[in-house]
């Protein structure tokens, strides 16, 4: 699964949600969906899953977000300085298929800035866009997202998977965490 990883340019959508365009080229996509389809799944939240424990994914990711996202940021809030920490090895493969939508996103208890990381692994399927919201009533983001894209946003925001009108869409997902450095004063 190893290339040559040029960083394609990266859209920060607004605040802490970025589109990493071509992240993974569709001979990997089509590699982990099929690794991921042999995988024992059940159903969940409307759609099913699997989980699937793989640390050459998980470093591979790691070197590619770290061509393409920051480093380093400073909460204007708080004013601490969160470093990127990397990507949690184990993955969430989910299979949507005809019909099946779902809503979610984490909570996030402070101690770690935690994002989400998606990568979509086909386009062989009719609507199912990806939304994410700062809350379930307000939409900040709506994509159709092409295979090899990686959608990364900020665990404050909720995401949403539009239902699929026909085909399947597959989606590897896991957690990206920034931790934090450094305090200035107020």
């Amino acid at each position: 699964m190893l290339r040559q990883y040029i960083p394609p340019k990266v859209t920060e959508e607004l605040r802490y949600v970025y589109t990493i365009p071509k992240f993974c080229l569709p001979t990997e996509c089509d590699y982990l969906q099929k690794l991921c389809l042999q995988l024992p799944r059940q159903e969940s939240d409307g759609y099913s899953s699997a989980i699937i424990k793989e640390e050459t994914l998980s470093e591979v990711v790691n070197l590619r977000l770290k061509a393409c996202l920051p480093q380093k940021f400073i909460d204007p809030r708080t004013r601490i300085l969160w470093s990127f920490d990397g990507v949690a090895p184990q993955w969430e493969f989910c299979c949507f298929e005809k019909n099946q939508s779902t809503h979610g996103g984490y909570s996030n208890e402070a101690q770690e800035y935690w994002f989400t990381i998606q990568i979509f692994l086909d386009n062989d399927y009719i609507l199912g866009k990806t939304t994410v919201y700062e809350t379930y009533k307000t939409p900040l983001f709506k994509i159709q997202p092409p295979q090899g894209l990686a959608l990364v946003y900020h665990d404050k925001y909720q995401r949403a998977e539009e239902p699929i009108l026909a085909g399947n869409k597959y989606v590897l997902r896991t957690r990206v965490r920034y931790t934090p450095d450094i305090a200035f004063g107020i």
